[in-house]
């Protein structure tokens, strides 16, 4: 009895390791060995995205020494020193070294291919847009070398565990732009067009920062330095413009007041109002 129960457990193990090796394996980063350091100073180095091919990957190329250029449906940019671009293939983006420059362009790049690339890519283009700051001496830029150090040496390693050096990566260099990069201004726009079209709903900062596409603490650094205040102290400012309103032209009760500025009671509005205003607005 025991051997039989036994053998069922060691019959359904083996059906079980049988599953998860013969299963279709799930679509990884990967960058196939492609991946290096170079010079260039010819303006014969000149790559457009749709010329590299019909397989789709995503390119990081940073800055080492010297610039390149950088060219989609936003402009031509400057790749400088501990900057990187990332380009999608295909697609209609263009790199070249730039006639007349004064010293040749040195850098160094990996490819990265399937599906969670592609979207990863997407997403910081989306976010940070394809010229993003790259430092050596950062936490992701030291990631990124080790990166390219394995692509240049043909290390070898597991799929698996360098599908995770490659996430690891993407990760960090993520966190590490959020705090260096400001919120891109179109984001911040909506963002404070949300705020005065709908001051007298509840609003929050996380709320305002799903607006922008950034994190809750990223929007509030970047809200404070475009409008000099913080989120909270912007909307209370809008709801007691709008009580202040009220207030002069209308012979409305004290709790109406404060539910048509946005303030959750009449407590609170007085409150608001004494601390901005020194003095209590007239009894309801």
């Amino acid at each position: 009895m025991l051997w039989q129960q036994m053998k069922n457990v060691i019959l359904s193990y083996d059906f079980v390791i049988h599953r998860l090796v013969t299963m279709q394996r799930p679509e990884l980063f990967a960058t196939h060995r492609s991946g290096g350091k170079e010079t260039r100073s010819s303006v014969r180095y000149h790559w457009h995205c749709r010329d590299r091919g019909a397989l789709a990957q995503v390119i990081i190329q940073q800055t080492l020494s010297g610039k390149g250029c950088f060219e989609d449906r936003q402009g031509r940019r400057e790749v400088d020193v501990d900057w990187a671009f990332l380009a999608l293939v295909p697609g209609e983006a263009r790199y070249y070294y730039p006639a007349g420059a004064q010293m040749p362009w040195t850098f160094q790049w990996i490819n990265l291919y399937g599906p969670e690339s592609l979207r990863w890519g997407e997403n910081l283009q989306k976010r940070f847009g394809s010229v993003l700051p790259l430092s050596r001496t950062s936490r992701p830029g030291h990631l990124f070398r080790k990166l390219v150090t394995q692509s240049r040496h043909k290390q070898a390693m597991q799929a698996c565990q360098h599908s995770a050096q490659i996430y690891t990566f993407i990760m960090e260099w993520w966190a590490w732009l959020e705090h260096r990069l400001p919120v891109k201004s179109d984001g911040m726009k909506t963002a404070i067009s949300h705020v005065r079209s709908h001051f007298r709903e509840p609003l929050t900062v996380k709320e305002l920062a799903q607006q922008a596409g950034c994190s809750r603490e990223h929007f509030s650094r970047a809200f404070k330095q475009e409008t000099g205040t913080t989120p909270a102290l912007f909307l209370r400012q809008l709801r007691l413009q709008s009580a202040r309103s009220l207030l002069q032209k209308t012979a409305l009760p004290l709790r109406e007041i404060a539910q048509q500025s946005g303030f959750s009671s009449a407590q609170h509005l007085l409150k608001a109002y004494q601390r901005h205003e020194g003095k209590s607005p007239r009894n309801p």
